[in-house]
C-alpha cells in the first residue's frame, strides 16, 4: 500500500472516529436532560420566540440610529442652509429689480434704505415660505422610537412610506435585516396561532368535557372573529386617521391586513402608523388561525373519507353496476316467466341435478333446492336437464 492510501485511510478513520464520538456526546448529553425540561421549552416557545422578536426590533433600531441620526441632522442644517441662501438671493434681487427701474424710484437710493428693504423682504418671504407645501425633513426623524417604528413597518412588509435609510450602510443593513426579520416575524405570528388553537382544543375537550364543538365550528367562529376585526380596525383609521370617508378607512384596513400600503398610509402621522402596524399584526394572527383551522378541517375530511372507504370498499360505481345487475336478473326472469306461461309453449321439465361451481373453481353435484330454501350466493351455476 503507498503512502498517499495510507495517509487517507487514517484520515478516513480519524473523522470516523470523531463523529462517532460526537453521537455518543449527543447521546449522553441528552440522556443526563431530564425529560421536564423538553416539556418546559415546548410549552414556553412562543414566549420564548416573542422574546426574541422584541430584541430583534431592539437591535434593528438601534443600528438605523446609528447609521442614520447623525446623516439626518447633517441633511436637515443643509437644508435649512439652503434654504437661506435661496431666500436672501431672492430678497437682494427684488429690492435692486424695484430701485433700478424709474417707474418704481418712490424712496431715495442709497445703501441704508436697500440694506432696509431687503431685510424687510426677507421676513416677509420667510413668512410665505412657511405657507408654502414644502415638505421639510423631520427634525426627529431617526429617534430611537422612529427607527423602532421603521423596523416594525419593515418586518410586516409594509414599509413606513415616509422614511427609508439614505447611507449606504443603512440600506445594507435593511436588506439583511428583513431578509431574516420578515420569515422570523411571520413564523412567530403562525407559532402563536397554532398555540392558541391548541389551547383552545384542549380547554375544550379536558376541561369542558365538551366533545360536540369540532373544527368546523372553531372555523367559523375564527372567521367571525376575523371579520368583526377588520369592521373594528376600519373604525379605529376612520375616527383618528381619516375622518373624511369610511369607505376609505375601510379599504386602508383590509388592505393593511394584507400587509398592502396605501396612500393613506403614507400620509398617516407617526402614532397613526403605530396604531396601523398594531392592527396588522392582530390581523396576521387571526388570519393565521382561519388558515391553520381550514387546514384542520380538510385533514380531518380527507382522513373520514379513507376511513369509510377502508371500512366499506364498496364505491358508488360498484353499487350502482349491482344495481344494474340485480335489474337485468329481474327482467330476465320476468321474461322466462310470461314465455312459461305464453300458450303453446312447450314446458321444460326441472333439472334433476345441477352442477355447482364456486369461485376457486371447484365444481359438486347437488340437487336443485326448493324456492324456500334458495339464498343468494356468489356462485356460478351450471343446470343439467335429462329428459
Amino acid at each position: 500500500m503507498s503512502a498517499e492510501g495510507k495517509e487517507d485511510g487514517g484520515l478516513g478513520g480519524s473523522m470516523e472516529k470523531t463523529m462517532n464520538w460526537l453521537n455518543e456526546s449527543v447521546k449522553k448529553a441528552h440522556r443526563r436532560i431530564p425529560p421536564d425540561v423538553f416539556v418546559i421549552a415546548r410549552r414556553l416557545a412562543p414566549l420564548l420566540l416573542l422574546l426574541a422578536l422584541l430584541i430583534y426590533l431592539l437591535i434593528g433600531a438601534t443600528a438605523f440610529l446609528a447609521f442614520e441620526h447623525a446623516n439626518h441632522e447633517n441633511y436637515i442644517k443643509r437644508f435649512h442652509l439652503r434654504l437661506g441662501a435661496n431666500r436672501k438671493h431672492a430678497s437682494r434681487e427684488i429690492t435692486a429689480s424695484l430701485f433700478n427701474q424709474t417707474a418704481n424710484m418712490l424712496v431715495i437710493v442709497d445703501k441704508v434704505n436697500q440694506a432696509r428693504m431687503e431685510e424687510l423682504l426677507y421676513r416677509h418671504l420667510k413668512v410665505y415660505e412657511s405657507e408654502l407645501p414644502i415638505t421639510r425633513p423631520v427634525e426627529e426623524a431617526w429617534s430611537f422610537t422612529n427607527s423602532l417604528t421603521y423596523c416594525w413597518a419593515l418586518l410586516t412588509t409594509m414599509g413606513h412610506g415616509s422614511r427609508a435609510p439614505k447611507t449606504i450602510g443603512g440600506q445594507i443593513f435593511a436588506l439583511f435585516y428583513a431578509s431574516v426579520g420578515v420569515p422570523f416575524y411571520m413564523g412567530t405570528i403562525v407559532v402563536w396561532a397554532f398555540s392558541t388553537l391548541c389551547s383552545i382544543k384542549w380547554v375544550l375537550r379536558r376541561k369542558l368535557h365538551d366533545k360536540s364543538i369540532n373544527e368546523t365550528h372553531i372555523l367559523f367562529t375564527c372567521s367571525a372573529i376575523y371579520v368583526w376585526f377588520l369592521i373594528a380596525f376600519s373604525v379605529i383609521l376612520y375616527s383618528s386617521a381619516i375622518p373624511d370617508s369610511y369607505f376609505r378607512s375601510l379599504y386602508t384596513a383590509v388592505l393593511s391586513a394584507f400587509t398592502v400600503q396605501t396612500m393613506d398610509y403614507n400620509d398617516f402621522i407617526e402614532f397613526d402608523k403605530v396604531v396601523t402596524l398594531t392592527c396588522t399584526g392582530i390581523a396576521l394572527y387571526l388570519g393565521a388561525m382561519v388558515l391553520l383551522t381550514a387546514v384542520g378541517v380538510y385533514r380531518n375530511l380527507d382522513t373520514t373519507a379513507k376511513l369509510n372507504k377502508a371500512i366499506d370498499p364498496i364505491s358508488s360505481e360498484d353499487i350502482r353496476q349491482i344495481d344494474d345487475d340485480e335489474e337485468e336478473k329481474a327482467v330476465h326472469l320476468v321474461h322466462s316467466e310470461s314465455v312459461k306461461s305464453a300458450p303453446g309453449s312447450v314446458p321444460q321439465a326441472a333439472p334433476r341435478f345441477q352442477v355447482i361451481v364456486d369461485e376457486a373453481g371447484e365444481s359438486q353435484l347437488t340437487k336443485p333446492a326448493t324456492k324456500s330454501t334458495t339464498k343468494k350466493k356468489t356462485t356460478f351455476v351450471k343446470e343439467v336437464h335429462h329428459y
